[in-house]
């Protein structure tokens, strides 16, 4: 099992990293709605994700 050190700094990284090409991305956009649609955006991909992730789950046989 890996450590859960490996994932926080894993997720330091891609947090960076997202902030970096959102402010590239949204430059003549206010903070605050640049932020809402961050959230969004992330907000739809991890429950696309947890749809997927259950779905593994349900077919895998024990």
């Amino acid at each position: 099992m890996l450590s859960w050190k490996i994932f926080a700094v894993g997720s330091a990284f891609f947090a960076g990293i997202t902030a970096i090409l959102a402010k590239i991305g949204v430059k003549n956009i206010p903070s605050n709605l640049a932020t809402l649609l961050r959230t969004i955006v992330i907000f739809i991909f991890f429950r696309r994700a947890g749809w997927i992730t259950s779905r593994v789950e349900k077919s895998v046989c024990y």
